[in-house]
């Protein structure tokens, strides 16, 4: 998710890169959300995987619940898994 904001920049303000002054004084224009979902191939391979009986472990950066969602999509997590699993607040 996204917030995006416009401001109109004087150059003086620009040149001087001062966070606080380009910060300031933003006009709110909404919220995006991205969706970025697995391709089918990940999911053909997850389960080509777990057919040939080897253990899948998921090493990823994104926050716990992000990551757990991917996990499930890609059915490396079934939901009967759940349990299992303990995420940690990001």
């Amino acid at each position: 998710m996204l917030a995006l904001a416009r401001k109109t920049l004087t150059p003086e303000i620009a040149l001087r890169k001062q966070a606080n002054e380009i910060e300031e004084g933003l006009c709110f224009l909404g919220l995006a959300g991205l969706m970025d979902p697995p391709r089918v191939d990940v999911i053909e391979a997850v389960k080509a995987t777990k057919t040939a009986g080897l253990r899948i472990i998921m090493i990823t950066g994104d926050f716990g619940l992000t990551a757990d969602g991917i996990a499930h999509a890609t059915g490396i997590r079934r939901k009967a898994d759940a349990d299992y699993y303990r995420l940690r607040p990001g």
